[in-house]
């Protein structure tokens, strides 16, 4: 019984012995030295200028990409801007007790995200894509990152049913 105890268990030890020393001897070295890059999504900006108005159409046919819109706006504007010499859209839409900033393509982002605030998830999500919360003196930032795009929402005070009222607004093609 002893016996049988002692070579099931030399037998376990050798099995993964063996096992081990197979995974070691797969394992690639040119692997550990491999660099992941991501490539900037290839999207095709054309010069706009500036583009001011109250009209959510012109606005986001001049951003170039789906954006959130409220269902009134005081004041609106597209314009170009470079990020690391790239060209980029900015868009800026003001209603009450909410601004919207937003650029495109969404890797030129930290153009349109406020300094020394800490996001942190807050378990919100607009149109399927997860907001980050931060706070400053009297407002409320969320941010949002979609495919080809970046945004950023600032509230007065703490109230998050502006971004209830918001809905997207496609470009024409």
């Amino acid at each position: 019984m002893l016996l049988k105890r002692i070579f099931s268990i030399l037998v376990s030890l050798l099995l993964m012995g063996a096992f081990y020393i197979y995974a070691v001897l797969q394992k690639n070295d040119e692997t550990d030295n491999l660099t992941w890059l991501v490539q900037e999504e290839k999207i095709a900006l054309e010069n706009i200028g500036e583009v001011i108005s109250t009209n959510r159409q012109t606005l986001v046919n001049a951003f170039g990409s789906e954006a959130p819109f409220p269902d009134f706006i005081q004041s609106g504007k597209c314009y170009d801007q470079t990020y690391r010499g790239k060209l980029t859209h900015v868009l800026e839409i003001n209603t009450d007790g909410l601004q919207i900033k937003g650029v495109t393509p969404a890797f030129a982002a930290p153009l349109i995200r406020k300094n020394n605030l800490h996001f942190k998830s807050d378990n919100l999500a607009l149109f399927g894509f997860p907001l980050l919360k931060a706070q400053d003196d009297s407002n409320s930032i969320y941010f949002l990152v979609t495919n080809k795009a970046a945004f950023s929402f600032t509230i007065s005070g703490t109230d998050t049913t502006p971004l209830s009222t918001l809905s997207i607004e496609y470009p024409n093609k």
